[in-house]
């Protein structure tokens, strides 16, 4: 039986939707034409579907629908969902405003084109690599609206490994 706890539902529902924002975000981004590409990593798709493996961990090791995470804490279960909608709908903008930034240079598979230029304005000014940021960011709502409590710990350093582990493949030293 699915049991209804408001801040817990709505935290779960926020996060749903911006999920269905970022895929929305990739599908509708209108790629200006390209130039061609001097460097291609194709390995990066490997990062990308491990990240995927890693958002289905939480689906298969999550609580019971809608159910707090710290049950016997009202207020901390209120700023933990008010947070997780924050961070939800913040991680949308952060991500659409990165792929606009990046114009011409993004694409899904890691890439230097011709001419490239090292972009350092918009989010990427706040952090070398926003996309990225945002893939763990959407991890962790994840996990704090859907995941059992005892799994958090196991499932974030997976995640945190997967997206780790392509930047040496986009800074390599």
């Amino acid at each position: 039986m699915i049991q209804l706890n408001l801040w817990p539902t709505l935290a779960f529902v926020v996060t749903m939707l911006s999920w269905f924002a970022f895929v929305i975000t990739f599908l509708v981004h209108k790629k200006p034409p390209s130039p061609p590409d001097k460097k291609r990593d194709s390995s990066s798709i490997i990062g990308i579907v491990l990240q995927g493996v890693s958002y289905g961990i939480v689906w298969t090791i999550r609580r019971v629908w809608f159910t707090p995470m710290f049950g016997s804490n009202k207020y901390l279960e209120i700023v933990l969902a008010v947070l997780t909608m924050i961070l939800a709908i913040g991680s949308v903008w952060f991500c659409s405003t990165a792929i606009r930034t990046l114009g011409e240079q993004w694409s899904l598979a890691a890439r230097v084109v011709e001419g490239h230029k090292l972009v350092t304005e918009g989010p990427y000014s706040v952090v070398r690599n926003p996309i990225y940021t945002d893939c763990f960011l959407r991890s962790e709502l994840l996990f704090v609206s859907a995941a059992k409590r005892n799994c958090y710990a196991k499932c974030s350093a997976r995640s945190s490994m997967n997206t780790l582990m392509m930047f040496p493949r986009l800074f390599p030293i």
